[in-house]
């Protein structure tokens, strides 16, 4: 990596979690389409891109994009994945006295049929 090389992270908050996945969105997000199609231009003039999912819940194993809630949102993830766009999503445990990183979940970008 040059040292000219800018780097792009986009943090996103996430709180939903179903069956033991967390989402997001939560609702549909015509600006975090916006976002990511912002990252996959940087990425593809030679910065580094990051979106980084901040899961704020510990019942859950893996993350996805919520695609029932906004389909186009989940589209323009795994498209931005797949143009060299870091999608990393850590959990975290809150409490009154702070927010702990726990680790790293597993990350689905394949569609549910």
């Amino acid at each position: 990596m040059s040292l000219r090389q800018s780097r792009f992270i986009e943090i996103k908050n996430v709180s939903l979690v179903e069956d033991n996945v967390a989402l997001f969105p939560d609702a549909v997000t015509i600006r975090g389409t916006k976002h990511l199609n912002e990252l996959i231009k940087l990425r593809k003039e030679g910065h580094r891109a990051v979106i980084f999912f901040l899961i704020q819940r510990i019942d859950c194993d893996t993350f996805s994009p919520a695609d029932h809630i906004d389909a186009v949102y989940g589209k323009t993830l795994r498209k931005a994945y797949a143009e060299g766009v870091e999608v990393l999503p850590y959990q975290a445990k809150v409490t009154v006295t702070g927010i702990e990183i726990l680790r790293e979940l597993r990350l689905i970008l394949k569609k549910a049929d």
